[in-house]
């Protein structure tokens, strides 16, 4: 059983080098202690475990973002959770409508059918990500998964903002023709 901080830190590490049986060691390792974590916030066996299995895509996404010291693992894990339930209780939380007789209001949730393809989507944009050269991949995950603006992009990267964007773009660009070639 994995569990020190040392440990933890270098499975995490090793999943920012896109590590797949670190990444499954370290899912194993941490998995009850993030259901826990969510369950706190969510209170729903169900959405918990969704929110943990989405938690962990973010984890296989920002690895390299992790530093060591900065926080102890368990910590920096536990807070992509902690961060990804209370978004999810923010978007579920719906305004209190006034219904009148007769007065229908749509439910524009998706139905299951959506969920499965945008799940399958995911996991083709994901596995064509980890197709790209370094540089690009750390492009899109700094762009879209970490939010980061291009100037904090050009920051990271030590460039002019200009080539950040122009790097995001053309990753953009190669991403789109990868996933059109193979699906």
């Amino acid at each position: 059983m994995i569990g020190s901080s040392d440990e933890l830190a270098h499975l995490i590490e090793r999943v920012a080098a896109r590590d797949r049986p670190a990444f499954q060691t370290l899912y194993n390792a941490t998995r009850k202690k993030l259901l826990k974590s969510a369950l706190q916030i969510v209170r729903n066996r169900d959405d918990a475990d969704e929110l943990v299995q989405e938690a962990y895509v973010k984890v296989w996404t920002r690895a390299a973002s992790y530093r060591r010291g900065a926080f102890s693992p368990i910590s920096w894990l536990v807070a992509i959770v902690r961060n990804h339930a209370l978004d999810h209780l923010r978007r579920r939380r719906v305004p209190q409508l006034e219904l009148r007789a007769g007065n229908m209001v749509a439910d524009t949730r998706p139905d299951p059918e959506q969920l499965a393809v945008w799940k399958n989507l995911t996991r083709v944009v994901l596995d064509q990500l980890d197709t790209l050269p370094q540089h690009k991949r750390d492009a899109i995950t700094g762009a879209f998964f970490e939010g980061l603006t291009y100037y904090e992009l050009a920051t990271r990267q030590n460039v002019p903002v200009n080539t950040a964007k122009t790097r995001v773009h053309r990753a953009l660009h190669d991403l789109r023709e990868r996933m059109l070639m193979n699906h």
